[in-house]
């Protein structure tokens, strides 16, 4: 079993785009003319070292990734910026059912590591609704009852109040219910030993 090819291809295509980048970087970095931009650029976007071009066997089968480590990252680094920009809608219906509630609560837990709560005021609509049933999808029941919660509460008072909620309100929100994930590191090995599990979720038919 291994990952759609098209999917691969997306990945490729996202390793050629920081290669360019990190050349461009290089390029300008020393030229006076060009260092506040060089500068703004290097902000933006994490410099990462030139990946080969091609996926490993094991990349290509990333919950065969016995590295904790090295799993994350390339979830983190790889497959969630892939998903992210790098498909068309078309491709994205094409994925097998584990790639959305993956992206969703992996795209949730990078914002919440660098955003807080803000992570959850600033998603539109229903988008919050949808994240807490990623959760429970990957096996995280709890966090996602939490993350209701949380959601119930900014209704709550957008509704009544017409207010924004503040941090210590969602935090009381989200600590309503015992939670055995409520540390962002147990959430993290509970999702990858899940991705390890379920590899007919990721791997294509054929």
């Amino acid at each position: 079993m291994r990952i759609p090819h098209f999917l691969e291809a997306a990945v490729l295509d996202l390793r050629a785009s920081r290669r360019k980048q990190n050349a461009l970087l290089n390029e300008f970095r020393d030229d006076p003319r060009l260092q506040q931009l060089a500068t703004a650029g290097a902000q933006v976007a994490a410099r990462v070292p030139d990946q080969p071009l091609t996926l490993s066997e094991g990349e290509r089968a990333f919950w065969t990734i016995h590295d904790d480590e090295t799993l994350e990252a390339f979830l983190y680094s790889e497959l969630l910026p892939t998903l992210d920009s790098h498909l068309s809608q078309a491709q994205w219906l094409r994925l097998p059912l584990g790639y959305l509630p993956l992206y969703l609560v992996l795209s949730f837990e990078r914002r919440r590591l660098f955003e807080g709560w803000a992570a959850a005021r600033e998603l539109p609509g229903n988008r919050l609704q949808y994240v807490s049933e990623a959760y429970g999808v990957l096996g995280l029941h709890e966090e996602a009852m939490a993350l209701f919660q949380v959601r119930k509460r900014l209704d709550e008072d957008a509704l009544a109040h017409g207010r924004e909620t503040g941090d210590a309100d969602l935090q009381a929100a989200y600590a309503q219910r015992a939670n055995p994930f409520a540390d962002g590191q147990v959430r993290g090995a509970h999702i990858l030993k899940f991705v390890r599990r379920s590899p007919r979720l990721y791997a294509a038919e054929s």
